[in-house]
């Protein structure tokens, strides 16, 4: 598979740092040619940095705001993706695994009903069925995320078209995202040079000796 993005951020972080990069990407290949001072795997880690540095820092910025968030990278707001519900409880996974949170959600139909979205504060509450105003009911649904659960109010609802925040991870396994991998870089292309920037900024802080 190809990864466009992650390699013009490969490429971009290799001229910053006065490295010599190949200009081919071949699979399973290493990205830097014998004898240079950064390999291949060290430089895949630099840029993996970056995309959660540059998400991490604008989370912190907007103070956990979802909606000030995606203000910055709608990019990283999903498609609907339907989520099927077990007894009420919907644990993270496979193809889900690059999920930060929950942005929105509905039931399916017409016409659509929006689900309301609880904080995980709500949770106990909500199990206990002590829900102070405007409880859940099958027209008007709460979903409350926990940890790397999402739970759905009234418990017999099966199925919620969810829209989630991302991470820069790889959604099937969470893991970090690789060259020439399965899954690109999720920012826009017109991040490519800021996010080269900041992996530039993290090889000279670790290059820096140490007091």
């Amino acid at each position: 598979m190809a990864t466009p993005k992650f390699d013009r951020i490969l490429q971009e972080f290799s001229r910053r740092i006065g490295d010599r990069l190949v200009s081919a990407f071949t699979p399973g290949g290493g990205v830097y040619p014998e004898g240079t001072s950064l390999a291949a795997v060290d430089a895949i880690a630099y840029v993996n940095k970056a995309l959660h540095s540059f998400h991490g820092d604008i989370w912190m910025q907007q103070a956990g705001s979802k909606e000030g968030f995606i203000n910055v990278f709608p990019e990283l707001a999903s498609a609907p993706r339907s989520i099927t519900f077990t007894g009420g409880v919907y644990t993270i996974a496979n193809p889900n695994l690059d999920f930060l949170t929950i942005y929105s959600a509905y039931l399916s139909g017409i016409p659509i009903a929006p689900v309301r979205i609880a904080k995980e504060e709500d949770l106990p509450i909500l199990l206990a069925d002590k829900y102070p105003l405007h409880g859940p009911t099958a027209d008007k649904p709460i979903l409350c995320p926990a940890g790397n659960k999402l739970y759905i109010f009234p418990s017999a609802i099966t199925t919620v078209q969810c829209q989630f925040i991302l991470q820069p991870l790889d959604p099937t396994t969470g893991a970090f995202l690789t060259q020439n991998g399965s899954y690109d870089s999720p920012y826009y292309d017109n991040r490519n040079s800021q996010i080269a920037t900041i992996a530039e900024q993290h090889y000279w802080a670790e290059k820096e000796p140490k007091p």
